[in-house]
């Protein structure tokens, strides 16, 4: 189980990033042009990695095992790449603090499995890479909050 969501898959979600990640960052004004490409960052690749609507890892409600460990998977990258607080992890992900934390000890527990340790490593790996060829200004507080 490697990453290969097929060529441009990523550079695709990224563009393309839906409209309720983007109301929900918009909503959160604390946040950076940073936070909000991380965010980015992660969602298009876990999405794609999954092969799953990006949408569906901000569903109000429960969905089926797959999205919601897509989501959980997403949620502890925020914590481990981004190095974000639970709470808001929880606010961005329309998730509660607790909720959040379940999150990133369901996906550490599971990371006993190597194979499963190597497909979490190659997404840190490319989430890492896309935040770090942001543009400067990325880093810069936004305007608008």
């Amino acid at each position: 189980m490697g990453i290969n969501p097929g060529p441009g898959a990523v550079r695709d979600a990224t563009s393309a990033a839906p409209a309720v990640l983007m109301k929900r960052l918009r909503g959160e004004g604390h946040l950076t042009y940073r936070d909000i490409s991380l965010y980015t960052a992660i969602c298009a690749t876990v999405s794609a990695v999954f092969q799953i609507d990006m949408d569906s890892l901000f569903a109000p409600t429960r969905c089926k095992a797959d999205k919601a460990f897509a989501r959980q998977v997403a949620v502890y990258l925020a914590h481990i790449v981004g190095s974000k607080s639970y709470t808001e992890i929880g606010i961005v992900f329309g998730r509660d603090r607790t909720t959040a934390a379940h999150a990133c000890r369901l996906v550490e527990d599971r990371r006993d499995d190597p194979v499963f340790d190597r497909l979490v490593d190659q997404i840190e790996t490319a989430v890492t890479l896309l935040v770090q060829t942001m543009p400067a200004w990325a880093t810069e507080p936004r305007i608008d909050a």
